[in-house]
């Protein structure tokens, strides 16, 4: 029996919606984010969820990790 392993869920995003709206989408813009230690206050793993990853990840795909918990300001 081949076990399965578990991946992030990544949404599908519009390239159009990307270029044209401005997506929260990031640890960077949510309020649970300590940029002097660069973590996330409920600590969550914030490895996926950077800019730079985010980014790097749509361009390869056209899909983006949304957090769960992304809470704006």
């Amino acid at each position: 029996m081949k076990t399965q392993r578990r991946r992030i869920k990544r949404d599908k995003v519009n390239p159009s919606d990307f270029t044209n709206k401005q997506l929260i989408y990031a640890c960077e813009h949510c309020s649970f984010y300590m940029k002097n230690s660069q973590a996330c206050n409920l600590g969550l793993n914030t490895k996926n969820h950077r800019i730079s990853q985010q980014n790097k990840t749509y361009n390869m795909g056209g899909e983006m990790a949304f957090c769960r918990f992304l809470e704006i300001d």
